[in-house]
């Protein structure tokens, strides 16, 4: 997990679920105990709702919540309260739990509070900064440490701590520096300690730095799971995304709405609505889709990851989707609610498959639907209240459009077109989709 070894004490995130997974072991192994059966998406068969008998068309107010009435009640509009009759689902426990794994990356402005800690050249002051940092940090042996070096990561044992990369969009040469933060590997189960992980690097960098952000910085999360995200998860995750895209872009200040580093993936994407699909059309395609290159073409094309949702990282080593969209975060809650969001969506994506339309695909049901997945030990939906503040349960704000030629290029060639073709549908790319249960 994050951190050096050496580093673990305590309650850390290694030990923590080394006992979940002997917990899980021992449950699981009880002759007493019958093991729920778990469906192609890793939640237990027979948790999802049946589907709204509504009649066919836009797919924007549901016959009936998949959820108690006192929930729907408080939790949505009163357009999706529960019918009677209609049942209620079950919440995934702990015990239906999938290991999520998260990557956060944030592009912020920095400017030392002391001049001590300040440098003439980016490189020296990122140096200061992670030496600084690391001799605080070293004092609890609890958290993880910071690379030293503007190199991104490479190495695995990097991927285990703080990393402050360069970023070439907010580049500056003076201070406050435009610079860029990755998260080591942040696993996530029952109890983990990756939020005090974030708490603590951000509580450190608030109380000796300058946190400032402007429309060229922004927020990245990535998610990956274990097991691995498979072909029906990626459908649903994907058509889910085009059923809350306008909810999603009712959440962003006006500077990501349309930017070229995260466009939209049904009004962008080369093949849903550039070949004439709707909403339920695209969807379907996606449904339809015979393997994962056909959801990533799909979703964005298989030449460009600059998407509010990019699929292009499950491939290869990183084993993640990307969600691009937010904008700079420049305080702990707002790295927070961001991450919790986009873990949540998957969450539920994965516990809704393909009913997701139930749910209107504006603020108040993108709402509801995330509200359905609460772990205990694994959701703080406290987190999201700072992105629900100020937004109507029925906004749902339409993309913009955004020219081909103005969308930022990640590298159009044909040969990383053909190669992700490849290598995606080659049995060896096919067991390396995600990090490595053990790395």
């Amino acid at each position: 997990m994050a951190g050096d070894s050496d580093q673990n004490s305590g309650d850390s995130d290694t030990g923590s679920l080394e006992r979940f997974r002997r917990s899980q072991r021992r449950r699981l192994s009880s002759p007493e105990q019958n093991p729920p059966r778990l469906g192609g998406s890793g939640i237990v068969d027979g948790c999802l709702p049946r589907r709204s008998q509504c009649a066919t068309g836009e797919p924007a107010l549901p016959c009936a919540l998949p959820t108690r009435r006192a929930e729907a009640a408080t939790t949505s509009t009163s357009a999706i309260e529960a019918s009677p009759g209609a049942g209620s689902s079950k919440r995934p426990s702990q015990s239906q739990f999938r290991h999520l794994r998260l990557g956060i990356e944030t592009e912020f402005l920095l400017a030392a509070r002391n001049p001590d800690h300040n440098r003439p050249r980016l490189d020296h002051f990122a140096e200061v900064l992670a030496a600084n940092y690391n001799a605080h940090i070293d004092r609890s042996r609890r958290h993880p440490r910071m690379n030293s070096t503007l190199l991104a990561p490479n190495d695995p044992d990097d991927n285990k701590k703080w990393s402050m990369v360069y970023e070439s969009t907010n580049w500056r040469d003076k201070s406050p520096w435009g610079i860029e933060m990755r998260s080591p590997i942040l696993d996530v189960f029952p109890h983990s300690a990756w939020r005090a992980h974030v708490i603590k690097t951000w509580g450190y960098l608030d109380k000796h730095y300058k946190i400032l952000g402007d429309d060229r910085c922004s927020t990245h999360i990535h998610v990956s799971m274990i097991p691995k995200y498979n072909l029906a998860d990626l459908k649903h995750i994907a058509s889910t995304i085009i059923h809350f895209e306008e909810a999603f872009e009712a959440l962003m200040p006006d500077h990501r709405r349309g930017n070229g580093f995260a466009a939209s993936n049904w009004l962008c994407s080369p093949y849903l609505r550039r070949q004439g699909k709707n909403r339920l059309q695209s969807i379907e395609a996606i449904r339809k889709a015979n393997d994962e290159v056909e959801v990533f073409r799909l979703i964005q094309g298989l030449d460009n990851n600059n998407f509010c949702w990019n699929f292009l990282t499950v491939f290869g080593d990183k084993g993640t989707i990307e969600f691009r969209q937010p904008p700079a975060s420049i305080r702990v809650a707002d790295v927070l609610g961001w991450a919790e969001l986009v873990m949540n969506f998957i969450q539920a994506s994965l516990l809704f498959g393909s009913s997701a339309h139930i749910f209107p695909a504006n603020v108040g049901g993108l709402r509801s639907f995330i509200e359905q997945v609460n772990v205990d030990g694994v959701n703080k939906p406290d987190w999201l209240r700072h992105i629900w503040e100020g937004k109507r349960k029925d906004m749902a704000f339409r993309p913009k459009q955004i020219h081909p030629e103005r969308l930022s290029k990640w590298d159009s060639t044909q040969q990383l077109t053909e190669k992700i073709v490849a290598e995606l549908r080659s049995s060896r790319m096919r067991q390396n989709l995600v990090y490595k249960a053990n790395s």
